[in-house]
């Protein structure tokens, strides 16, 4: 399926996908407005050392008073004390309804628990957490006067009254209202594909028409000259700064940057006559991940961040389209290593003046991890080269150089996902000149000898020390704090949003932390829907690729298995980033081999659309 051909179906079918879009959101107002109104109020019961030396705060009670908190939250399940919060509350209620309508937590590392109750009612809510909060109180005393310390050394107190809401916490118009515009868009683009398709299939297969010559060197410039704007508008220009909303000089300058990369873009697109097919899956999958993106940014209650880091990424895919329509993902990646072999050698000159164990670039500012991928991308062009046959002797050369820029910048990311993609490139060797082949079978002990004979691997992998190794650098405390977050059942499906880099850790003596994952990164801002798109689009990405024609999939099946599997260690595969561009292209790559039999293209479309579209469509 081509994007062209999607994007002909889209605009015949029009009426379609407006009325189902219309009609989901009616339907989500519909269901937001009649369901009814649940208000949530909460009090907060803490508990205090009272024992000896109460006023010292010694870190042993601290502790001690911690790990109490969790059990003593658990009261809240007895019988007893449900019904002494009935009483304080006065309300007509048994103990199975209010155990039903509060719930007590106790967030970790904390010495408070939290009581949230609900009704109907915003009065009625209050006073039912402040009674259950009292009740509670009231039970931890007693459980510690009758406990093996006389008279107790913890008390608890309703430290924060529960006070009416203003607003209520179920239903959330806004999210209903997204979700169900979205399924009515989903369902309008589906049906309008549906019968595109069922019309077209009565017409005459035309086959794709795909450019065979490879363009100027002339016209190859001016992809040069998008993927600089791009990459300019990727790369940080702040240390360790995330958007998190708002607008300020550097914000602005990415934009403008990025918005001129995509006119560029489509001016090279308006310039070429004979366009190649662009694949429409990745296209599709990568849109409907940023949908939720932006729905979970809204349950988020961050849309305006979500939407701004999504709108970021829509406009690189846009530019990477029509720029891949233009020349082809094949002259579009040649395009990307020519500017990244720049890059590489800017930032290894300017970066060994400042060299201290790690190596990254100072001009343009590329972290170690950040240098040792864009190296390892042009490495997997050149050994592409090498595995078809069509290399000459500086290519061997440069392949080991960039094999030494990696070591120098101690990855131990980027050094073993460049290793698995060198051996699953191996499998698809079609022709390996003589000379290569003796160069390599000398290189071997020299290699084996460095590796086996020398601390350089073992200085990589185990810098840090092992326990940082085993620890995959503290990446999985990270990790088990996404999987356990505490989140809405809005959050567990959308997300959090696009905006969300760093996640709360428990038990550490940090707060936060980045989620040095994409994938990880991927389950916490799109939530378990976005999972699934991004991990259906990662083995179908790696499945075509290894599928791919024999003179292309050498290079994509190395960058798709690049990409995918640094995105476990390393963020920005799915975000604005070069990690993104190059998975982004590849995935074009992978699919555009399988897209030439497919029923579905403009032609097709246009011939069954009526007369008068048909002639609006033609002059598109």
């Amino acid at each position: 399926m081509t994007l062209g051909g999607v994007l002909a179906a889209l605009r015949v079918r029009w009426l379609i996908v407006v009325l189902a879009t219309i009609l989901g959101a009616i339907g989500g107002t519909t269901v937001a407005l009649t369901t009814p109104k649940t208000y949530v109020a909460t009090a907060t019961v803490l508990l205090r050392w009272i024992g000896p030396d109460s006023d010292l705060a010694e870190p042993t009670n601290m502790r001690y008073v911690t790990s109490r908190t969790h059990t003593y939250s658990l009261l809240f399940e007895r019988a007893a004390v449900l019904q002494d919060a009935i009483d304080r509350s006065g309300l007509d209620l048994t103990v199975g309804e209010l155990r039903n309508r509060v719930d007590a937590e106790s967030p970790p590392d904390s010495q408070v628990i939290r009581i949230q109750a609900s009704s109907d009612n915003p009065v009625e809510a209050a006073m039912l957490a402040n009674a259950a909060a009292e009740a509670v109180a009231a039970e931890v005393s007693r459980e510690e006067v009758n406990g093996p310390f006389e008279p107790g050394n913890i008390d608890a107190v309703v430290a924060v009254e529960a006070v009416p809401p203003k607003t209520a916490a179920t239903p959330r118009v806004a999210m209903l209202v997204a979700v169900g515009t979205t399924i009515g868009l989903l369902v309008g683009v589906i049906a309008a594909l549906v019968l595109a398709y069922v019309a077209s299939r009565d017409q005459p297969r035309v086959p794709l028409e795909i450019p065979t010559a490879p363009p100027t060197n002339r016209r190859l410039t001016a992809a040069h000259m998008v993927w600089v704007l791009l990459i300019a508008a990727t790369i940080p220009w702040r240390t360790d700064t995330f958007y998190e909303g708002g607008a300020d000089p550097v914000v602005l300058a990415k934009a403008a940057i990025s918005l001129a990369g995509l006119g560029l873009s489509i001016w090279v697109f308006h310039r070429t006559p004979h366009r190649h097919p662009v694949p429409a899956a990745p296209v599709l999958m990568l849109t409907a991940y940023l949908i939720v993106t932006v729905i979970g940014g809204l349950a988020n209650q961050d849309l305006a961040a979500a939407s701004v880091v999504a709108v970021r990424v829509a406009i690189l895919m846009g530019a990477l389209c029509l720029v891949a329509a233009a020349f082809g993902p094949l002259y579009l990646m040649r395009a990307l290593v020519h500017v990244l072999g720049v890059m590489i050698i800017l930032a290894v000159l300017t970066g060994l003046a400042s060299f201290s164990g790690r190596l990254g670039g100072l001009f343009p500012p590329l972290k170690p991890n950040a240098l040792a991928f864009v190296t390892a991308v042009v490495c997997i062009w050149l050994l592409a080269k090498v595995l078809a046959g069509q290399d000459s002797a500086w290519e061997l050369f440069a392949i080991g150089g960039c094999l030494v820029i990696v070591l120098l910048t101690g990855s131990r990311t980027g050094l073993a996902a460049l290793v698995f993609s060198l051996i699953a490139m191996s499998f698809r060797t079609t022709a390996l000149r003589t000379r290569t082949f003796l160069v390599m079978a000398l290189a071997l002990p020299g290699l084996a000898y460095l590796a086996m004979g020398t601390d350089i691997l073992s200085s990589v992998f185990l810098r840090g020390g092992g326990g940082q190794v085993a620890t995959l650098s503290n990446r999985t405390i990270a990790w088990e704090a996404a999987f356990n977050l505490n989140r809405d059942v809005w959050q567990t499906w959308f997300g959090q949003g696009l905006a969300q880099k760093k996640i709360s850790v428990p038990g550490q003596w940090w707060d936060t932390q980045l989620l040095d994952s994409s994938w990880i990164s991927a389950l916490v801002q799109g939530g378990i829907l976005g999972v699934v798109l991004v991990v259906l689009l990662g083995v179908t990405t790696v499945g075509y690729a290894a599928f791919s024609s024999r003179s292309k999939g050498a290079v994509w099946l190395g960058l798709a298995v690049l990409t995918t599997l640094g995105g476990f260690l390393e963020s920005g595969l799915f975000d604005g980033s070069i990690q993104f561009m190059v998975f982004f292209v590849t995935a074009l790559g992978a699919f555009g081999g399988h897209i030439e039999a497919f029923a579905l293209d403009r032609k097709a479309v246009t011939a069954a659309a009526p007369r008068g579209v048909r002639q609006q469509v033609m002059l598109s």
